[in-house]
Order: structure tokens, then C-alpha cells, then sequence
């Protein structure tokens, strides 16, 4: 009795794909930018929420995905 799993493996990276990519890269890069450069927590958070404010705008009211 041998299991086969097969991953179905994409032929391309969507827009959408990489928007879902950018979210936790966007935000930690921002973060620890300002984290370095600010001694409070604060200012840190709200940059790094705001960027991702920006890329939840651009993907769902900007270029919002579409069907086909």
C-alpha cells in the first residue's frame, strides 16, 4: 500500500500570488526599518500597517482579481 501525494504545482505566479508574498515581506521590512531608526514600538507599527493599507487598496479596489 504506497500513498502517492502529488502537489499540484502552478504554471505561473499570479498578481494576486505575489500581493499574498508581499504582505509579511512589506510589513517586516518596514518594521525593523523603522524599528532601527525610532526607540519606541509605536511608530514602527503604524508604518508597517499603513504600507499594508497600500497593498490591500492596489489589490482589491485598484486591480481587483478577476474570474477566467
Amino acid at each position: 500500500m504506497s500513498v502517492e501525494s502529488r502537489a499540484a504545482v502552478p504554471d505561473a505566479v499570479d498578481r494576486a500570488d505575489l500581493l499574498l508574498l508581499a504582505f509579511p515581506l512589506c510589513f517586516a521590512g518596514v518594521y525593523a526599518a523603522l524599528a532601527v531608526n525610532t526607540g519606541d514600538g509605536i511608530p514602527p507599527l503604524a508604518g508597517a500597517s499603513a504600507v499594508c493599507c497600500l497593498l490591500i487598496v492596489d489589490g482589491v479596489f485598484l486591480n481587483p482579481p478577476v474570474d477566467g
